[in-house]
């Protein structure tokens, strides 16, 4: 028998990490608390808040005795939803941030798809909105409408990973995460730890699924998240670190990952370099095209898992990392589109000049362009 007296696992535990949330925390805890899904337990860890937080969590536990409240020092996001993650005793774990909210019937729908299929994990679309605009948009995990309401073997199939990067809008089976040592980095003052976390869900997972429809509310409109956070340009770099020595482990899963997992570290420089400050974009494009160039020497990098414009603009910022920048902060009337129409001619008569000083071998670099 568990700790609130049950015979028997909940269906689902949801994990709440929280630190300094107390502004937004009581509506991410209601809507879990009128989940349609009375069957759970709701694990928050507070991870040192010193914001009024830790009282609303207690108060919630005072009513309802299917939360449990957790608190530690603090440690980090990583950490936290570790913690999270070994006290859980749910059939399948879902995720709630603190600032964000659920609709009523999210876990009841996930977890009926994840039951009736076997699923180690399965997820939907979501809302992204803004509180203090009140604009909500519809984000759909995938662009392709083939990919929803099929059982599909994303441990076998690299190009899952196209898929949109969340954690938060699936459920996923304790056991399948206990069996292949599923956890996240821990890595105090870092950002971005759920990126390893979605990494090794498709690298490990066997049967998953998309479904169709928004049930999880993401909030863009916090300025303390970390994709706000300009101090964190090389926090993206440490995740990544962490998601390759995983793969590494295994010559084979290296092997049949390494292209998807160089485009989508490719995806999060692009980010990375949208976000920061301009004045730190000349350092971050330095950075992005010392690691690609790299990388696509070793072979890793390959061309059929990009679309056409990110190609280019992936040769660009390895050709002339300044000449990006520039490019990306010229007037809007320069468009992307525009770059990319200028710089076709030049990439397709093999004139990538500044790119031959850098590598070893500039004819074998350019035959593969």
């Amino acid at each position: 028998m568990d700790m609130q007296g049950r015979n028997r696992p909940p269906k689902v535990s949801v994990i709440v990490p929280v630190y300094q949330a107390g502004r937004y925390l009581a509506r991410c805890l209601e809507s879990v608390a009128a989940q349609t899904l009375a069957d759970i337990e709701v694990v928050c860890v507070n991870d040192g808040s010193t914001d009024g937080s830790l009282s609303i969590l207690e108060a919630f536990r005072e009513r309802d005795a299917r939360f449990v409240v957790i608190s530690q020092e603090n440690g980090g996001y990583g950490k936290a939803m570790n913690t999270g993650l070994r006290a859980a005793a749910g059939e399948y774990i879902a995720i709630a941030e603190p600032d964000d909210y659920l609709d009523s019937a999210m876990l009841e729908t996930l977890y009926a798809a994840a039951s009736r299929h076997g699923l180690d994990f399965v997820k939907s679309d979501y809302i992204a909105f803004s509180e203090e605009s009140g604009e909500e948009t519809y984000i759909p995990v995938s662009r392709d409408e083939a990919d929803y309401g099929k059982v599909f073997c994303p441990a076998a199939d690299p190009s899952a990973l196209r898929f949109r990067m969340n954690t938060w809008t699936g459920i996923y089976r304790r056991n399948f995460l206990l069996d292949n040592h599923i956890h996240y980095h821990e890595s105090p003052g870092a950002a971005y730890q759920d990126n390893g976390f979605f990494f090794q869900t498709f690298v490990f997972g066997r049967r998953a699924m998309l479904l169709k429809g928004a049930f999880y509310h993401y909030r863009i409109d916090n300025p303390a998240s970390s994709i706000n956070s300009g101090a964190k340009m090389y926090a993206t770099e440490e995740e990544y670190a962490f998601i390759e020595r995983i793969l590494k482990r295994d010559a084979g899963l290296w092997q049949r990952f390494a292209p998807m997992f160089w485009k989508k570290r490719f995806d999060s420089y692009e980010g990375t370099f949208r976000r920061i400050a301009p004045e730190l974009r000349g350092e971050y494009a330095s950075f992005m095209s010392q690691r690609m160039r790299g990388a696509y020497m070793a072979g890793y990098v390959q061309r059929d898992v990009f679309s056409r414009a990110q190609w280019w603009s992936l040769v660009c910022v390895m050709d002339d990392p300044e000449g990006y920048r520039k490019r990306y902060e010229e007037p809007k009337r320069s468009s992307a589109r525009v770059f990319w129409m200028k710089r076709l001619p030049f990439l397709a008569l093999g004139r990538l000049k500044r790119i031959g000083r850098h590598v070893s071998d500039d004819q074998h670099y350019s035959s593969r362009l």
